[in-house]
């Protein structure tokens, strides 16, 4: 009887032991939804989807749209800060966690609560612009025609910045870049002036990504 009761405590003792550490290992996050507030400042929207991968690395895909007050903007004095357009990025992402909870978060293919991170980036743009030019008139009604004139941008950039995640899964990234432009093909930009995007301004990338991990 005595036998059986302190096998029945070592067997409570052991489950308490164990429930206790996985209470306290943390949850392992394979991926995340965030955005970018910052954008909303040029008229734009990208949303960013992350996908850890084996070494304290991810993969990074952003789809997004600019443009979208172009037409009440571009009579302005400031002038609109993006053309209509569609965005598309890829990303690869080099994490350099902070202590050794962090280092064996990443180890395991998690992503780590606190880390630097080093990321390459393509971004894929396409934009566009109507304009309605003159074509003569009768009396007094002017005769215009409509022209849609579009333009491809390809640029690379390294960005550098720094990741938190919260227990609760809650995503802040602070990031800074700079972007090479690779190849551009329209009327609006060229290798000088870029131009502006929802995954760049002018020859830099920047902002705060916001959102949540699962």
């Amino acid at each position: 009887m005595k036998r059986n009761l302190l096998i029945l405590l070592a067997a409570m003792l052991l489950a308490d032991t164990l429930s206790a550490q996985e209470t306290e290992m943390p949850r392992l996050r394979h991926n995340s939804i965030t955005t970018s507030p910052t954008t909303l400042l040029g008229d734009a929207f990208l949303l960013t989807y992350e996908h850890t991968l084996p070494h304290h690395s991810s993969l990074e895909v952003e789809l997004g749209g600019q443009g979208f007050r172009w037409n009440e903007q571009r009579a302005s004095i400031l002038g609109p800060a993006t053309r209509p357009g569609i965005v598309a990025t890829i990303g690869y992402k080099l994490y350099l966690p902070r202590g050794e909870k962090n280092h064996a978060i990443a180890n395991a293919g998690g992503l780590p609560p606190r880390s630097f991170f080093f990321k390459g980036r393509l971004s894929y743009v396409h934009q566009w612009s109507h304009y309605d030019v003159p074509r003569g008139n009768e009396g007094w009604d002017l005769i215009t025609e409509r022209y849609t004139l579009h333009e491809n941008d390809l640029s690379l950039a390294l960005i550098f910045g720094k990741q938190f995640v919260s227990k609760h899964g809650f995503v802040a990234a602070p990031f800074f870049g700079f972007c090479i432009p690779l190849w551009i093909d329209g009327p609006f930009h060229d290798d000088s002036d870029p131009g502006n995007s929802a995954a760049f301004w002018g020859p830099t990338t920047w902002g705060v990504k916001l959102g949540w991990a699962f």
